[in-house]
């Protein structure tokens, strides 16, 4: 993934995964083949099918991120929290920025900006429970 990560052009192709994902896969080829000194690909297809199988199987538990995938308990929640709040949170989560930098953008210190942030999380998990 690194590796991928230091060879993509941001300004060629905005999204990095087709990228990754064929050096990630060559890249378990490789060492399916150094390991076993034979051909990768059957081993390499039976993984992936075991890895699909237990995604799917996995699927039903609840998590953290599930819960929250709901689009009307995201609105729900979001309606829950300050625009301050959602600024940061949006900022944070999706824009990339660090809390400096969120800081500098809305003129309020770092540590308020990671308070904020913090208290916003407790928020959102607690309407979750």
């Amino acid at each position: 993934l690194f590796e991928s990560l230091k060879s993509w052009d941001p300004s060629s192709n905005k999204d990095v995964w087709p990228l990754a994902y064929s050096r990630i896969t060559g890249a378990m080829k490789d060492h399916i083949r150094y390991i076993t000194k034979s051909d990768p690909s059957r081993f390499y297809d039976w993984i992936t099918s075991a890895a699909h199988l237990y995604i799917t199987i996995n699927q039903n538990q609840d998590s953290f991120e599930q819960k929250i995938e709901s689009e009307l308990q995201l609105k729900e929640i979001l309606s829950l929290l300050s625009i301050r709040e959602k600024h940061i949170i949006l900022m944070y989560t999706k824009e990339d920025l660090t809390f400096n930098e969120i800081s500098k953008k809305i003129k309020i210190s770092e540590s308020q900006i990671s308070r904020i942030y913090k208290n916003a999380i407790k928020k959102i998990r607690k309407s979750l429970k």
